[in-house]
């Protein structure tokens, strides 16, 4: 209850508080003119005000805390709409070499993203670019708010500096994302890549040891 609620504040002080919210309930108002004019006087007034702003005072307590409930309900990493890019750092196998990777993904859905990835291969005389697109279907992880795990697929191709490439096919990706802050995750995924040029077929493994992403 309001007025028991702050026991520090001065009589008067409570009594204006009444007032001040008061003034806008125009059903009491004509019976609380009446009472000030009657023989009961002001003290009789600021006791009923004091009973009657409790009243008027508990349903906007009661939205108060419908309201802080409903903020504290909502997920924290809502994704919807949500645009997501960021640096990655590797290896390959088969054969091994550095992996780095630049990409981004954008959520049409909060468990569903489709994305780019450009992965950036070294090798001894030359560079391999990998560009590939994809999809990813996220799975939230009961009992870890800040954790995800996704699962996903792509097609793209994969060309080097020397002018070989063939078409990639990426069957299947796992991951997971944890969430930093609410615009920055850092993560991790695995990628088994089958690199085909129609006449010799390799398949080749990406693990992202790290990847970090900021949300927009």
């Amino acid at each position: 209850m309001l007025v028991r609620a702050n026991r520090r504040e001065s009589f008067p002080l409570t009594a204006y508080r009444c007032l001040i919210d008061l003034k806008h309930n125009s059903l009491l108002r004509p019976h609380i003119m009446k009472l000030s004019t009657s023989g009961i006087g002001f003290f009789g007034l600021v006791a009923c005000l004091c009973l009657a702003v409790p009243a008027t005072a508990a349903p906007q307590a009661k939205s108060a805390k419908t309201s802080v409930a409903s903020e504290s309900a909502k997920p924290s990493s809502s994704r919807w709409r949500m645009t997501a890019a960021g640096p990655g750092l590797g290896f390959t196998v088969n054969p091994a070499r550095f992996d780095f990777v630049l990409g981004g993904e954008y959520f049409y859905r909060s468990d569903l993203s489709l994305g780019f990835d450009i992965h950036l291969i070294p090798f001894t005389g030359g560079m391999a670019f990998d560009m590939m697109p994809q999809g990813r279907y996220y799975i939230p992880v009961d009992g870890l708010p800040k954790v995800d795990v996704f699962v996903g697929a792509g097609f793209g191709a994969l060309i080097d500096s020397n002018g070989n490439g063939g078409v990639d096919f990426m069957i299947p990706s796992f991951g997971y994302d944890y969430e930093l802050t609410r615009d920055l995750t850092v993560g991790s995924d695995f990628g088994l890549h089958i690199v085909t040029d129609f006449s010799d077929t390799n398949p080749i493994f990406h693990l992202l040891l790290a990847r970090v992403k900021y949300r927009f």
